[in-house]
């Protein structure tokens, strides 16, 4: 195990990212049982880390590191690819007449974030309800094969869940306080939550907010105490409603990554799943995706994409409607436009290159451009 993480490690600072290397390594620890010999090192790491060292101190604390892991024998209790989450034939129905979410089976594996997509009111909420066990399912039955408990205990199944909710709870004291008491349910000494809350602090950005209340941090960092509260208990299974809602655009990106390095943790993988609308953001780090419309979920490796007819661009163009219409009827394209925002359809044998070109040489004018082809924004 520790084999792999050094050549990940050694991979990442080959090219350049020491800050990537930084928070595998800070990840490894707080997920694994360590030797007490190698705190200091995860401390300056972690500190590293928050204060944006430079890249020469963050790579001789990765080296470092790494000399550590040569010397570990730190057991691995789950490799990535294992399923923890086996659902089969799940639907919700809330009474007659009213919303229902049909069947849908599926596994969620170690390593793999999985995104959930679709309108508001369409189902999202219900799923992750029903997976982070807040929502009995109608039908169906879902196992958790890498949790064990004593005869499926519902309450011993949950202690393993993480589950961050779209509208986070109150909580009441300060923020550092809060996340010992959470961790104090585990089977750690004082000594051990003292330095674990210390290092995720560092690790998710919030020690400069360790003494803040509730009422003193925005929703960003209220969505990023939740995550420090639900990673120091180490679930398997990670569920967010929503998580992204809240965040700045730059935080965004940096949250989705993180939740990527996350879920394949060496020695603790876990399987996340997510729902968000920010559709583009979220394909582009899922390792799969589910579409979800009118409570039907429509699973886009196996059902939706796989047989395309057509090729989907859309854009925004500043030039005058009947310029953009006139280059359409050229290639007998499908165009469908809401003020400047545009999306043309046109045969598969198209590529968005070639539409790009086109578009350029009808000297239209482009703002933005994107090819979703292969994206399920276009069963919206």
């Amino acid at each position: 195990m520790s084999d792999n993480l050094q050549n990940q490690l050694t991979s990442e600072l080959k090219h350049g990212n020491s800050q990537v290397a930084l928070k595998r390594g800070i990840d490894h620890a707080l997920s694994s049982s360590y030797h007490r010999e190698s705190r200091e090192i995860i401390r300056k790491m972690a500190e590293a880390l928050y204060t944006d060292a430079s890249n020469e101190i963050a790579n001789s604390l990765i080296i470092d590191y790494i000399e550590v892991l040569k010397k570990a024998e730190i057991p691995s209790h789950t490799t990535a690819a294992q399923v923890v989450l086996s659902a089969k034939e799940i639907s919700k129905q809330y009474g007659i007449g009213t919303f229902h979410f049909k069947p849908i089976s599926f596994e969620l594996r170690a390593g793999t974030l999985t995104g959930v997509v679709g309108q508001n009111g369409n189902g999202k909420t219900t799923l992750l309800s029903m997976l982070s066990g807040e929502l009995l399912s109608t039908t169906g039955v879902i196992d958790y094969p890498l949790i064990a408990t004593n005869n499926n205990d519902p309450y011993a199944i949950k202690q393993h869940i993480g589950y961050i909710q779209q509208r986070i709870p109150r909580w009441y004291g300060v923020l550092e306080d809060n996340l010992k008491f959470a961790l104090s349910t585990l089977d750690f000494g004082a000594e051990e939550i003292e330095f674990r809350v210390e290092i995720m602090l560092k690790r998710l950005g919030l020690y400069a907010y360790r003494h803040h209340t509730w009422a003193q941090i925005s929703g960003g960092y209220r969505t990023r105490f939740e995550l420090a509260k639900v990673l120091l208990k180490r679930p398997r299974v990670l569920v967010l409603d929503e998580p992204l809602a809240n965040l700045d655009v730059k935080a965004q990106q940096t949250f989705l990554q993180d939740l990527k390095y996350m879920a394949k943790t060496e020695g603790h993988p876990m399987a996340i799943i997510l729902s968000s609308q920010l559709l583009h953001e979220v394909e582009q780090v899922s390792d799969d995706l589910f579409f979800i419309k009118n409570g039907e979920t429509m699973h886009q490796s196996t059902t939706v994409l796989n047989n395309l007819d057509s090729t989907i661009i859309e854009f925004i163009s500043s030039s005058e409607f009947q310029v953009v219409q006139k280059m359409a009827e050229t290639i007998n394209a499908e165009l469908k436009s809401e003020n400047n925002f545009y999306t043309l359809t046109t045969e598969p044998n198209r590529s968005s290159k070639s539409l790009l070109k086109l578009l350029m040489d009808s000297e239209i004018d482009i703002q933005y451009f994107r090819d979703i082809t292969n994206s399920t924004k276009r069963l919206f």
